[in-house]
């Protein structure tokens, strides 16, 4: 035991019973696990650390662990007790992996830190940052990455109990600056949006791979078609003299935003560069930036997608597993990753590839409207109130305002 630090070690029951009346009175539990990995569908939970306010931390080694032991930490994690975390997400996946579902009460130190980064100016929510910025302690993370499959170290056994312990007072003071701040409520809405989060990143979705194979060979071919009719089309550009004053052919590569532009001018294209918002309004006019637009339309497709996200099915699921963060926009926004499936293009071609598994179906539900409902609500503007009030498309009275014409002859593009 740490002298320092005190913690007790726990493979069986009779180890436990001594701490189970500090465990069963707490109303607060700092939680942690460590993992043989960074993947919840593979990789395991070697500890669970579970620290209380003025007692000694407890190790559940998960290797060892008898049935008594973890029916008692089953119970713990669904128990009416808060549950301090840090980056509660990836916890809450282990713990549920390996029979310990969370619930009830949560609290994860990584979305309070978000949720004050205005006030603390933090850019990094890691532990050891949030640790240092608000109870001025130096915690050191060296044993994060080492080998927790076989036989523990006492320095990671300190590293573990010590990364428990701290979520207690790191809780009361990040309590205290969300109060004063008025973050509270909108902390309790993101804690009670965790586990769905969990549940989502766990299931995954299936991609049918045969799908999305065709739809990529048919974007190939419009890439192929379309850059075929590039290069006829903006031939003159890839032609040169050589020192003799005879035609000599180079090679136009149709990705060099230089070397496009320059042929483009020699076709009497008025552009100062060729960026889509410069492109696009000139595509009805030259034929030759509508198949600009078209191949790189199909080469994006391709590269950010087809290419790309068949990589991320996961071995042992066959589905795909993205991970979504909470807070991950600058707006408050959810953002994805690995891969980023918010990002998928809109079309039906797309879209049906992402399919339900056998006796299920996907559905779909979008609030309506719901960013500028909020803004009606904080503002009080009644001309935005009496508009959701009697049922009128908010979108197509601010055209007609902005117009100065009957909401009735606004067109769809002015809307």
């Amino acid at each position: 035991m740490n002298t320092e630090l005190r913690f007790h070690i726990i493979h069986g029951f009779s180890q436990l019973q001594e701490h189970i009346p500090q465990l069963e009175s707490s109303k607060v539990f700092g939680v942690d696990t460590e993992t043989t990995g960074l993947d919840p569908l593979q990789d395991k939970v070697r500890l669970v650390q579970v620290a209380t306010k003025g007692n000694p931390v407890i190790l559940f080694d998960m290797q060892t662990i008898d049935c008594p032991t973890r029916a008692f930490l089953r119970d713990i994690m669904s128990g009416t007790a808060i549950k301090v975390f840090q980056n509660a997400k990836f916890d809450m996946k282990f713990l549920h992996q390996s029979g310990l579902p969370v619930s009830g009460r949560i609290f994860d130190t990584f979305i309070a830190g978000n949720l004050l980064r205005q006030k603390s100016r933090l850019t990094r929510f890691g532990l050891d940052s949030l640790v240092q910025h608000y109870l001025d302690v130096d915690l050191s993370k060296e044993q994060q990455a080492s080998d927790w499959q076989g036989d523990l170290s006492l320095a990671q056994y300190e590293y573990a109990a010590r990364d428990a312990a701290v979520l207690i007072p790191l809780r009361e003071a990040m309590i205290r600056d969300l109060q004063s701040e008025g973050l509270m409520e909108i902390t309790k809405l993101e804690l009670a949006c965790m586990p769905a989060v969990v549940q989502m990143e766990l299931t995954g979705i299936h991609l049918d791979l045969d799908r999305w194979q065709r739809l990529g060979g048919q974007l190939e071919r419009q890439r192929e078609v379309a850059a075929a009719e590039l290069y006829k089309n903006l031939r003159r550009a890839s032609v040169q003299l050589n020192l003799f004053g005879e035609d000599t052919d180079t090679s136009l590569n149709l990705d060099s935003q230089q070397q496009v532009l320059k042929a483009l001018k020699e076709q009497g294209v008025p552009l100062r560069n060729t960026a889509r918002n410069q492109l696009a309004p000139l595509a009805d006019k030259y034929p030759v930036v509508q198949q600009l637009l078209e191949y790189r339309r199909a080469t994006k497709a391709l590269q950010a997608f087809i290419y790309s996200i068949p990589q991320a099915v996961h071995p042992v699921t066959g589905r795909l597993h993205p991970r979504y963060h909470q807070m991950g926009a600058s707006t408050g926004r959810f953002s994805c990753g690995h891969p980023n499936l918010q990002q998928i293009p809109r079309s039906k071609d797309f879209r049906s590839c992402f399919v339900a598994g056998p006796g299920n179906k996907l559905v779909i539900a979008d609030y309506s409207q719901i960013e500028l409902r909020v803004v009606a609500e904080i503002s009080r503007d009644t001309t935005m109130i009496q508009a959701y009030a009697t049922g009128q498309d908010l979108h197509r009275l601010t055209a007609s305002l902005v117009a100065s014409k009957p909401i009735d002859e606004v067109s769809k593009l002015e809307r």
